[in-house]
């Protein structure tokens, strides 16, 4: 907030075999013609099958491209086949600065903890789905996207991360600090400590589920981008 953004949509993946791959669009590239994404995204949609033209900006240089958006795309797979963010922010003063990504961080949590919650609730019923869910194969893919689209994406994208382990950390489940936060909470209600051996056996489970999650996700991952 403090930098200053201009308001722009970015290209974040390019399908193969896609209208934009077609036309050379790539991952980086800047759409200088529409400021909002779901403008943008009524913009395309309302002209499927049709040619439309795009202002694409690219290493500082601005050229214009004509597409042709599907009219029935893959499953999965909008009309051109890419992935877009909306970027920018108004540029504030420091003390103005700070309440904004301070409510801008608090918003971010709650979100990320509703997220979590849902992904639980949907592993309990046996719905659950890695595919929004990246682990550090993933999140190698995803910061090199960042960072195509410059330094400031990059530092916002390493200051989601940081919230997203902040809350996952927080999580009652052994091997994490709150699952030590629960233990805790539990000496305090039965007035005595738990057993030491009861600890480590839950800790030692806790971690070997976690590497076992993380390894499935990496597989995935594999899988996904490669």
């Amino acid at each position: 907030f403090f930098v200053g953004l201009p308001q722009a949509i970015f290209i974040t993946e390019v399908v193969p075999d896609s209208p934009a791959a077609e036309i050379g669009l790539i991952v980086g590239d800047k759409i200088t013609n529409f400021l909002k994404l779901d403008e943008f995204i009524e913009y395309v949609n309302d002209n499927k099958g049709k040619e439309i033209g795009l202002e694409i900006e690219r290493l500082g240089k601005v050229f214009s491209v004509q597409a042709v958006p599907r009219i029935n795309p893959p499953k999965g797979q909008g009309a051109l086949g890419v992935a877009l963010v909306e970027g920018g922010s108004p540029k504030m003063g420091l003390f103005s600065s700070f309440y904004e990504g301070f409510k801008s961080s608090i918003g971010i949590i709650e979100s990320i903890a509703v997220a979590i919650f849902g992904l639980i609730k949907s592993a309990v019923v046996g719905e659950a789905t890695m595919e929004s869910v990246a682990g550090p194969v993933g999140i190698v893919k995803i910061t090199a996207q960042a960072g195509s689209l410059g330094f400031i994406y990059l530092l916002q994208l390493l200051a989601l991360i940081s919230l997203n382990l902040a809350v996952i950390n927080i999580i009652p489940f052994p091997a994490l600090d709150g699952g030590r936060l629960l233990f805790l909470a539990i000496e305090k209600i039965k007035g005595s400590p738990l057993n030491p051996k009861f600890e480590r056996f839950a800790n030692a489970g806790g971690m070997a589920l976690l590497l076992l999650l993380m390894l499935l996700i990496t597989i995935k991952d594999i899988s996904r981008f490669f």
